[in-house]
């Protein structure tokens, strides 16, 4: 957050913000309030919430957003770095998020299908592509009526530098949704190889070299290279 322009003191806001969501969820006012009053993060930090202000925290939120990508960038290339990352495989996916209230002034806020069951909410989609350990890479927040396969290379053109580490572009592991014909042509077009799911049975199913790796009694998986 440094090499981002954050100073000090926002720096330990953004850890206010960040340690609150995981142990105790709110709103920003809620998090001040915590930060001042319930937590012990002043003394853990070496930081002052004692005159943040109820706004401070919705500025700093604004703040983190516009340099998101910065700030996910520079995470990718330290822990790949400390790591030793291999980023051979990356995983793509998405789900939505519904919002209460009616959001009227968002340009994400759109009436969509919720994996939630909320049709009644507006939604906001999510993006997320990770490695093959687990680490994030890249995250992109869209409305909650895009279209999913329309996504994909929005979020893997962002992806170019891990090409320098592993000295190959990266399996693209990606789900039914999103595993559209035109995305697959795409991909093999850019050099990306992919694993993916099909909701469709091939045209052409060769008999010869199937191995059956898993069977009950609702079903055969049988793998051919």
């Amino acid at each position: 957050m440094s090499e981002a322009g954050f100073r000090e003191d926002k720096i330990h806001q953004a850890a206010l913000l960040i340690i609150g969501r995981l142990l105790h969820p709110g709103s920003e006012r809620e998090t001040a309030w915590w930060g001042r009053e319930a937590s012990g993060l002043e003394e853990l930090l070496g930081a002052d919430f004692q005159h943040l202000s109820n706004n401070a925290l919705y500025r700093l939120s604004d703040q983190l957003i516009a340099a998101k990508e910065a700030i996910e960038s520079g995470l990718a290339a330290r822990e790949r770095d400390w790591f030793g990352l291999r980023e051979k495989i990356i995983l793509y996916d998405l789900t939505n998020s519904y919002i209460e209230g009616q959001a009227a002034g968002s340009a994400f806020a759109r009436h969509g299908h919720s994996k939630e069951k909320r049709t009644d909410r507006p939604l906001v989609t999510l993006a997320l592509v990770l490695d093959e350990d687990g680490f994030p890479k890249a995250s992109r927040v869209f409305p909650g009526n895009v279209s999913e396969p329309a996504t994909l290379f929005d979020l893997i053109n962002q992806l170019n530098p891990l090409e320098s580490f592993s000295n190959q572009r990266p399996t693209v592991v990606i789900d039914a949704g999103i595993s559209t014909e035109d995305n697959l042509a795409r991909l093999r077009l850019a050099g990306y190889r992919y694993i993916c799911v099909r909701l469709s049975r091939p045209k052409e199913i060769p008999a010869d070299g199937l191995v059956v790796i898993r069977e009950d009694e609702d079903r055969r998986l049988q793998v051919q290279k």
